[in-house]
């Protein structure tokens, strides 16, 4: 290969710009174990990872999206201090079934997106079965004005006492 050619192809490259950063996440909790959530066919099956990745330094992500299911923020641990963290101008979307491409397809009623506190899986109405329950499903703090969370529901956490998730107002989602 010629020099000259090698220098116009480094020049054409240099003109397309930089190359872009992956500034969406996909979360599925029915994908494949152990994607990289950079697209919905290699997708995270946990909201966290997707949380922890846009929290790291100098990361581009400024979006999740997040198909239909349930997402508890303690990855099977069972330790009811852990809690979905938002992120300063990152917006978490959910409603999606999986396959869309533009933020405008999704469906929140046909995709129901529930982040629960309930880690068990044992919630019964009348608030039993809370006792190992989140002590908080998601935290926010010094957010900006671009961070943005967009789901169907949220579950109760009532993991200190029934009285104040009554107190509270929650409705379970429907």
């Amino acid at each position: 290969m010629s020099p000259r050619i090698s220098l116009t192809a480094l020049l054409a490259l240099l003109a397309a710009g930089p190359l872009q950063a992956q500034s969406v996440l996909f979360v599925n909790a029915s994908a494949p174990p152990s994607g990289d959530g950079l697209a919905w066919e290699t997708a995270y099956t946990d909201l966290q990872d997707a949380l922890d990745q846009a929290h790291q330094p100098g990361s581009p992500v400024k979006e999740v999206w997040v198909a239909a299911g349930t997402y508890r923020p303690d990855q099977g641990t069972g330790n009811r201090t852990l809690a979905f963290n938002l992120k300063s101008g990152l917006m978490v979307l959910g409603g999606f079934s999986g396959v869309e491409a533009s933020r405008s397809q999704r469906d929140w009623a046909a995709n129901p997106t529930i982040l629960s506190g309930d880690l068990a899986g044992d919630d019964q109405p009348g608030l039993t079965g809370i006792a190992e329950n989140s002590y908080h499903i998601l935290t926010a703090n010094l957010l900006a004005c671009s961070t943005a969370l967009s789901s169907r529901a949220a579950t109760p956490t009532a993991a200190a006492s029934t009285a104040r998730a009554a107190a509270s107002g929650w409705k379970p989602a429907t």
